[in-house]
């Protein structure tokens, strides 16, 4: 099972517990897990948590234009307002490309809500993409296309 050989560290009263994936872990899996805890911060209306995970080095606009870190929080920030209420949100992955250090990440997503102030309905779907750069054992969102968000201005 394993092609490497470790030592026998052995404490008394201690197990040891050996993750296949630390050993031979999978890019695609790991990409497209930090994709999706994004999504899932950004439905769950937590910016914060969206900024810890991009890249802050390497942002981009959905048109691939270059943003600042002030600018990404910005938008999303924009559109978490633009929502009073996230009512659903379904996140199913589709496709994982990597490339090197670069990912790619689709998602077939559906959303709908509330809008702020008038609290009208609110629908998108389609294709989700995020696009996302492997930073040591972290991979970070670099760039979104995201239905019924146009990003920034």
């Amino acid at each position: 099972l394993f092609a490497m050989e470790i030592d026998d560290v052995h404490l008394e009263g201690m197990t040891h517990n050996f993750v296949y994936s630390d050993f031979h872990p999978d890019e695609g899996a790991c990409a497209s897990m930090f994709a999706g805890r994004f999504l899932h911060a950004l439905f769950g209306r937590d910016v914060d948590s969206c900024m810890r995970r991009i890249d802050g080095g390497a942002l981009c606009s959905a048109s691939g234009r270059a943003v600042t870190r002030d600018e990404f929080r910005q938008a999303l920030e924009r559109f978490v307002s633009s929502v009073a209420v996230f009512t659903s949100s379904d996140v199913t992955e589709r496709e994982c490309t990597i490339t090197g250090r670069q990912a790619t990440v689709k998602f077939a997503l559906s959303w709908s809500g509330l809008e702020a102030g008038t609290l009208g309905q609110l629908h998108a779907s389609g294709i989700a993409t995020l696009h996302l750069r492997r930073d040591g054992l972290a991979w970070n969102v670099t760039r979104i296309e995201c239905p019924g968000w146009n990003g920034f201005r």
